[in-house]
């Protein structure tokens, strides 16, 4: 599976070191969950099942842990088992912190009642402008505005890592951050002036944001919330040639980027 020793033991898993190359590992079978299980529940049961087969069957153990296994023992489970385990990083109803979903929350109107800023990047998990615009246009109907992004500049590689970009292509999910911060200088890759201008209209609008709840400050401008009337998201880009060319308009999708020399 590709993955180095750590502490004696796969990827530092107590439960899976110091066996000989040819021995087989023995047949592995997943408990069952029990029946009527509350999201929190299942959550945790799930995650006992994983930390049990890695060997973190206390407490103490899981503290210990590198933070890398906290990141990969759920897929390494996966791979290793053929079950499909998982640990919960997402935010569960638990009767206490949170009371419902946070899709339930906006359909019932419970949801803050606050400005909000959502979107995605061109090469995230998934396309998520059809959830982000029905998110938006909720917030309209409910009499309050969401505005919302795609950020559509791949990021440019010169081939020095390969390693990296191997897994991480083009506007990969978390890509924006980069921009959002303005830490381009901490990065690699062969940036343009068009990115460093991109990153200042970005980190304006965030903190424009944070300040008047408006990304364009305090007398608005470009960047309109998303309605039913004007579906239009803020394409965070550039041109052809490496300027920055933000716009607002339909979202973008790999079939459709409008140049091939973007990632360049």
């Amino acid at each position: 599976m590709g993955m180095g020793s750590r502490r004696g033991g796969m990827m530092g898993f107590p439960g899976m070191g110091g066996a000989p190359a040819e021995k087989k590992l023995a047949a592995y079978k997943a408990p069952t969950a029990p029946e009527g299980l509350t999201p929190l529940q299942r959550a945790e049961f799930n995650t006992k099942v994983v930390m049990d087969w890695a060997g973190y069957n206390t407490l103490a153990k899981m503290r210990a842990a590198d933070t890398e296994v906290m990141h990969t023992v759920g897929t390494i489970y996966n791979n290793a088992t053929g079950n499909f385990g998982s640990i919960s990083g997402s935010p569960l109803v638990d009767g206490y912190v949170s009371l419902e979903s946070f899709d339930a929350a906006a359909l019932d109107g419970t949801l803050a009642d606050v400005p909000y800023m959502i979107g995605y990047t061109l090469n995230d998990m998934g396309d998520m402008s059809e959830g982000i615009a029905a998110f938006c246009k909720n917030r309209q109907e409910k009499g309050n505005k969401a505005y919302a992004y795609e950020f559509a500049r791949p990021l440019p590689d010169d081939g020095s890592h390969p390693e990296v970009t191997a897994r991480l292509k083009g506007a990969f999910h978390s890509s924006e951050l980069w921009f959002v911060f303005k830490s381009l200088e901490h990065c690699w890759r062969p940036w343009t002036q068009g990115d460093w201008d991109l990153s200042e209209k970005m980190l304006t609008a965030w903190t424009n944001f944070a300040k008047y709840s408006d990304p364009n400050g305090a007398n608005g401008g470009e960047w309109t919330p998303l309605t039913e009337e004007k579906p239009d998201f803020m394409l965070f880009m550039l041109d052809q040639n490496d300027a920055e060319a933000s716009q607002m308009g339909s979202p973008i999708t790999g079939e459709n980027f409008p140049w091939a020399n973007a990632s360049k």
